[in-house]
């Protein structure tokens, strides 16, 4: 009875992606066969108007969504997300603190709860947080704002009811009027088809970290210095996409350095604020890698090894998460287990090209 109350105001909800602005088939199908061009290459990515006559909602025309400010409110979003996130008891678990919430609100985070209209209890919830403005290497800073769309989670019996379509509209309605409506979100396991072509999509891998090994070769970038060691490495990269936050100091991700015989290779780590439920450790995870130089195949190796244990201690972190492709034509090290695979996508805008477009991200 519950779910058909919460399910029913929301059927009258437009589908999301159905009003989503995308590039055309004929682009991606172009980008596709040729490769994305020169002049592509040479600019920012490029913002999407949404489709003439889509339908914008508000938050008011979304009654059952509020916007958590208040400590019960982030007390709910935070109990729902450790209550419902995780799809079964051997998986990830939102490890998120009402006092995280509050930092990450400070920095511009929004939080966003969809109630249940007849027990006046949470079903779903969204968040978003502001990335800054992107830069693809060697163009200039776009002139919009991106955010990450994360926390996406709808409770398991309230699914397939209209709630994510939602939370959607109201996480973008949000947004908008803050003036910010591209954004950038992670999807684990089969791709969204609605969704349009994905920046990117990989595996991921990942291994738990016991504090034992010893590490060389491995250094903390301070945050005052990550831009310009970023505008560096990308000089040969200029596929590479990543932002540029407003105030780099306030970011939860960490960059490291991994000096190595011929080249170089720098990495962004960033909290998931989930722990694993084999020892309740938290979990870190890879979102940026970026090479110079030149990396021997079996150098690789002890690269990834060295890189993500001197982050999980650094970061104080159990287990770490890293994509597949870094560990080369490499098979894979013992201690690694395969995951699952994930996509990267755009919303809003486009890079101009697709599915293996390299990407740094600070959160």
């Amino acid at each position: 009875m519950a779910a058909a109350a919460a399910a029913s105001p929301v059927s009258i909800i437009p589908s999301f992606w159905s009003s989503s602005a995308r590039p055309t088939l004929t682009q991606v199908l172009c980008t596709k066969l040729f490769g994305p061009s020169q002049e592509t290459l040479q600019n920012p990515p490029q913002h999407i108007c949404q489709p003439t006559g889509a339908e914008e909602l508000t938050l008011a025309d979304l009654p059952q969504a509020t916007a958590a400010q208040t400590d019960y409110e982030l007390t709910e979003y935070v109990k729902f997300l450790a209550d419902n996130f995780s799809a079964a008891p051997d998986h990830p678990q939102s490890s998120l603190t009402v006092k995280q919430t509050r930092l990450l609100q400070a920095r511009g985070a929004r939080h966003i709860i969809w109630w249940c209209g007849s027990t006046g209890k949470a079903v779903g919830c969204i968040g978003s947080l502001p990335l800054g403005r992107l830069r693809r290497a060697g163009s200039a800073l776009t002139d919009y704002e991106v955010r990450l769309i994360r926390d996406f989670c709808v409770g398991p019996v309230h699914r397939r009811r209209g709630i994510g379509n939602g939370l959607l509209h109201a996480i973008l309605a949000d947004s908008r009027a803050l003036g910010q409506v591209c954004a950038v979100f992670l999807k684990e396991g089969a791709p969204i088809g609605r969704a349009g072509p994905s920046l990117y999509s990989s595996m991921w891998m990942y291994r738990r970290y016991k504090g034992r090994e010893s590490v060389f070769g491995v250094s903390d970038i301070p945050t005052q210095h990550v831009n310009e060691m970023l505008a560096a490495y990308a000089a040969e990269t200029t596929r590479l996409i990543y932002n540029v936050p407003r105030d780099s100091a306030a970011t939860s991700t960490r960059v490291f350095l991994y000096r190595g015989f011929s080249g170089g290779i720098l990495v962004g780590f960033t909290p998931a604020y989930q722990r694993h439920p084999a020892n309740g450790a938290e979990i870190i995870y890879q979102t940026g890698w970026l090479e110079r130089g030149y990396i021997f195949p079996m150098e690789r190796i002890n690269a990834v090894r060295a890189l993500s244990e001197y982050a999980a201690r650094s970061m104080k972190a159990g287990w770490i998460w890293m994509d597949r492709a870094v560990f080369g034509k490499q098979s894979l090290p013992p201690k690694w287990k395969a995951d699952g695979p994930f996509h990267w996508y755009a919303y809003n805008w486009t890079a101009g090209h697709y599915g293996n477009v390299p990407l740094f991200w600070r959160f």
